[in-house]
């Protein structure tokens, strides 16, 4: 989880992100992401519609990791 907050000024706080989307703005891999899921990671939709609201998620990480 590095840089987050550098990361985060350069998005704007209502943007959706796809899950490779995700996977790429957080530098996790496939797998830390579904496992994040299956922990309470936010997100909305089912598998090809899946969409995370980067600004939760990153709320959602600062609690949890």
């Amino acid at each position: 989880m590095n840089n987050l907050a550098t990361n985060t000024a350069s998005f704007d706080a209502d943007r959706w992100l796809s899950e490779p989307q995700l996977q790429v703005y957080l530098n996790f891999s496939k797998s830390t992401v579904r496992r994040l899921r299956q922990k309470g990671l936010p997100c909305l939709g089912t598998d090809r519609l899946r969409r995370y609201h980067i600004t939760t998620v990153l709320q959602w990480l600062s609690k949890h990791t």
